[in-house]
């Protein structure tokens, strides 16, 4: 049975758009299909049926597989990019559901001031979703059916940035797809281990956004690469790649840097930081570098909150340790 749900559809129209661009080669590595992956544990995902489109057997690795509820969390990324991007001018509705880029960009402290606060109870309302489903009972069906609901969100131009949000997130997966296509062509999971797995998500990440923007090199595949990468940040208390994953900001950070010079990036950037400090309650810290909001600084300050939090696990490892030696005396 199919998985009928917005971003499921959408994955299989760009996996589509993409074997018709030749971005895959299916001789020998790959066979002609992509599985739509529940993001659940095997009991749950047999009781939501998956869906493998263009493929009529079981996913064996050379199946592009991907997740439609990772894909919601991308799209969350995207939006709030397009909320931003949208009111500082960077696109424009030309017609009923027909969006362009404007040519004009002005990004002022009071759109940031309003766009934060927008994006602030966007991120409450979704968040609750996300969470619903990681508890691990069963997937949020509201999450999956209703992703582009905004009731309960005060948003301007709303339908404006919901389409200009698929526009980035379908560029966003386009660079998962090629992603998960890197693994597969380079025998990645054969020669799998604890040491070598880091540097494959690396090299898979740089292999990705290379295709990418030597097929489509324009700014909202530019857009889609930055939010692809930043989807972990906000969503996660955690900066931490736990050994199978590059830390998440140095994840953000090589692939910011081989983006084009360009004040745009820099200022997604910081917004996504800047709900990063707000979700886990370190906006003081974050205030600190109101002066200097320079990537360095940016790249810096996630550097510091990375370092803080692996010295609290240490601390507080060292205190249970403590507290179970007394207990055992």
């Amino acid at each position: 049975m199919k998985r009928d749900n917005i971003m499921s559809e959408t994955i299989k129209r760009v996996y589509d758009e993409m074997v018709k661009k030749d971005y895959f080669s299916f001789e020998g590595k790959l066979k002609a299909g992509i599985f739509i992956d529940p993001g659940l544990g095997s009991a749950q995902a047999q009781k939501i049926n998956s869906f493998i489109h263009g493929y009529d057997g079981n996913n064996d690795d050379r199946i592009i597989s991907v997740s439609d509820i990772f894909c919601q969390k991308i799209w969350i990324t995207c939006f709030i990019c397009a909320n931003l991007l949208t009111e500082a001018g960077l696109f424009k509705q030309e017609s009923h559901n027909k969006i362009a880029l404007s040519g004009e960009y002005n990004l002022t402290g009071e759109i940031k001031t309003v766009v934060l606060a927008e994006c602030r109870e966007f991120l409450q309302t979704k968040l609750s979703l996300l969470r619903e489903n990681e508890k691990g009972n069963n997937i949020s069906e509201k999450l999956i059916n209703d992703i582009l609901d905004m009731q309960g969100c005060k948003i301007r131009n709303c339908n404006l940035k919901i389409y200009v949000a698929m526009w980035i997130t379908e560029y966003a997966i386009r660079m998962l797809l090629l992603h998960e296509y890197s693994h597969i062509i380079n025998n990645d999971k054969e020669q799998e281990t604890q040491y070598t797995q880091i540097e494959q998500e690396k090299r898979a990440d740089i292999d990705a956004y290379n295709t990418l923007v030597k097929k489509e090199d324009n700014i909202v595949s530019h857009l889609g690469a930055l939010c692809l990468q930043s989807s972990g940040l906000f969503l996660n208390h955690s900066l931490d790649g736990y050994y199978s994953h590059p830390d998440r900001n140095v994840r953000i950070e090589y692939i910011y840097n081989l983006l084009p010079k360009c004040e745009i990036f820099k200022d997604c950037l910081e917004i996504f930081i800047s709900l990063w400090a707000h979700v886990n309650n370190q906006e003081e810290s974050f205030l600190q570098l109101a002066q200097n909001m320079s990537p360095e600084n940016l790249f810096g300050y996630l550097e510091t909150k990375r370092k803080e939090q692996i010295n609290q696990i240490i601390e507080e490892g060292q205190k249970h340790f403590i507290n179970n030696r007394n207990t055992t005396k």
